[in-house]
């Protein structure tokens, strides 16, 4: 009942960025549009301390609910509505969901990312589900950020970036 099964290239593709993320950038974790919740599932299980997902249909809300709660990770995991009070800042922000919601939520994405943070790095944000003719879209709407790895998969793209530190 909910998008999700972790078989979309553009779900692989965050899968094997959250897989090579070091240690800190899984602190504090934002999963945006979560459906299932199999990526934040994915970063509670990789050593998140605290993963915030969030999902705008309700039955997919539920949906990722009862995946948290079925995998243990309900210490972890808080699911949540977009509406709610989101309550950052993190160190790494998910968001696997179509370019123009990645361009129209630029700003929010931007704010939601610890800006100075620990250890010399800046907050990195893995940004997919679009097609690869929408990534210069994108990324012209993050002008705060640098891309430092990108990866394609059957047309789609994932990009990671960081957001610098002070």
């Amino acid at each position: 009942a909910a998008f999700g099964d972790g078989l979309h290239p553009t779900t692989r593709l965050v899968l094997h960025e959250l897989i090579s993320a070091d240690g800190y950038h899984l602190a504090e974790v934002l999963d945006l549009g979560t459906g299932t919740g199999i990526l934040a599932l994915a970063a509670a299980r990789l050593g998140a301390e605290r993963v915030v997902a969030t999902e705008i249909d309700e039955a997919a809300r539920r949906t990722a609910e009862i995946n948290v709660a079925a995998n243990g990770c309900a210490d972890v995991v808080t699911v949540i509505a977009p509406t709610d009070d989101i309550r950052g800042p993190f160190s790494l922000v998910v968001a696997n969901i179509l370019a123009g919601t990645l361009i129209d939520m630029a700003a929010e994405l931007q704010a939601w990312c610890i800006r100075g943070a620990p250890r010399s790095r800046g907050a990195r944000l893995i940004l997919s589900g679009m097609l690869d003719e929408r990534v210069a879209d994108v990324t012209a709407a993050l002008p705060g950020l640098t891309e430092t790895s990108r990866s394609q998969l059957d047309g789609w793209t994932c990009l990671v970036m960081e957001r610098a530190t002070d």
